[in-house]
């Protein structure tokens, strides 16, 4: 469903949601971590942060932090600051024209789902993803991260 850069992203920005708000995260720390290869962290992490998404600062303690409340980032921000713009709105089989008027075979129902994963994307923030109890996805993000973001399950 998603790019590998956009799997990237979501995994490294709720790596450093899940530290501690003050700290600065090094890339070469995540990249290990998240066994993310470092110069393509590096370009995604450069992307996030000119969209606003991280703050950036150089130097011995250095590295990425969230620029915004974890609250206020949703996983279309997140996907937004390093797809197409058009990625979500592209026909499904790669048609140039799909739409209502001229539909490919997928058009109907792919405009279906389409809007409940944009509606998923859109309403799901990384405090959500985060703080959300009970999830595998998220015990093991835990596991991965190696720093406590909430009560033990």
């Amino acid at each position: 469903m998603l790019t590998l850069t956009g799997e990237y992203a979501m995994r490294a920005m709720l790596h450093i949601a899940a530290q501690p708000p003050e700290r600065y995260v090094l890339a070469l720390e995540m990249g290990e971590q998240l066994a993310i290869p470092g110069m393509y962290l590096s370009k995604i992490l450069g992307q996030l942060s000119r969209h606003g998404l991280l703050e950036s600062r150089r130097g011995r303690k250095g590295g990425f932090k969230l620029a915004r409340d974890p609250a206020s980032v949703t996983v279309y921000d997140v996907l937004l600051a390093v797809e197409q713009s058009d990625r979500f709105e592209r026909c499904l089989l790669g048609f140039d024209t799909c739409d209502d008027a001229t539909p490919c075979l997928m058009h109907k129902n792919w405009k279906r789902v389409k809007v409940q994963i944009l509606d998923l994307f859109k309403n799901t923030t990384l405090a959500d993803l985060v703080n959300g109890n009970g999830h595998e996805g998220i015990k093991k993000l835990k596991a991965q991260t190696k720093v406590s973001v909430g009560p033990d399950e």
